[in-house]
């Protein structure tokens, strides 16, 4: 029995341990040249999301302040070797839901979730409001 127990102390331990690398890696200002869906038009929109990685959490801001949506700050959840930012939805600025079927995680707050998954040394950062929905590159500024 207790080798069952320090086998899954283990396991778990090392799973921990893979997870926060990728947060414990992510220092400082991040960004991204995206185009992201406009929420009155449904169109394509050029912007840069930038992110800054602080100790507990992460502030995400916009190029255009017109397009500003979910701008503020979110929180650090990690999962399957994938750094989730989640939504402080007590941040007081507006963030509409955008969750569907093929959430990989379910939260309970559905608004903007932001993915962020290291290969190879590179960061790529994924997002619902994405218009094009593969990864894509994020780099230190």
């Amino acid at each position: 029995m207790r080798k069952i127990v320090a086998l899954f102390l283990l396991v778990n331990c090392i799973t921990c341990y893979s997870q926060n690398l990728i947060k414990n890696s992510l220092k400082g200002m991040y960004f991204a040249n995206v185009q992201i869906e406009s929420y009155e038009t449904n169109r394509a929109i050029n912007v840069t999301y930038y992110l800054y990685f602080g100790k507990n959490y992460v502030t995400l801001n916009f190029s255009n302040n017109e397009f500003a949506l979910c701008e503020g700050k979110y929180f650090y959840k990690e999962k399957n070797s994938i750094l989730y930012l989640i939504r402080d939805e007590n941040d007081g600025r507006p963030c509409p839901a955008m969750k569907d079927k093929n959430d990989e995680i379910d939260f309970s707050k559905g608004s903007e979730i932001i993915s962020i998954k290291k290969i190879k040394n590179k960061y790529y950062i994924r997002s619902k409001r994405f218009y094009d929905k593969d990864w894509q590159l994020l780099q230190q500024k």
